[in-house]
Order: C-alpha cells, then sequence, then structure tokens
C-alpha cells in the first residue's frame, strides 16, 4: 500500500472511455496515459512499456483513445 491509500480493497477499471478518466493509477499520479507508462512505470510494475519504443507507446495512446 501507498502513503495516500485509504483501502486494502482494488476495483479494476474499465477501459472504455479511459481517455477521459484521467488523472490515472489508484492514487492519481499520473495526470496523462504516456505519464503511466513513462514516469511512473519504473521497473515495468504497470505493464511491460520499458520493450516499447515511443512509436509504439503513442500508437497505444491513440488506440486507447478510440475506446
Amino acid at each position: 500500500m501507498a502513503p495516500a491509500d485509504t483501502t486494502d480493497a482494488f476495483d479494476t477499471p474499465q477501459l472504455l472511455g479511459v481517455a477521459d478518466t484521467a488523472p490515472f493509477l489508484h492514487d492519481g499520479r499520473a495526470q496523462t496515459l504516456e505519464e503511466l507508462w513513462t514516469t511512473f512505470n519504473s521497473n515495468d510494475v504497470h505493464g511491460v512499456s520499458s520493450l516499447h519504443d515511443k512509436i509504439q507507446l503513442n500508437d497505444l495512446i491513440e488506440f486507447l483513445k478510440t475506446l
């Protein structure tokens, strides 16, 4: 648990409209989808994004915006 956590419960989010639901992560640290996989994804804890280049991450973000 992070210092800002108020519960041990885990609420799995859906992807529909995900691009319109910032901030991201359970405590709102990521203001954009890009930050989710760059700034706040050390050691690939939010998905293995370290294997992807900038173009691939941008493609993923653009795809998520279509949902």
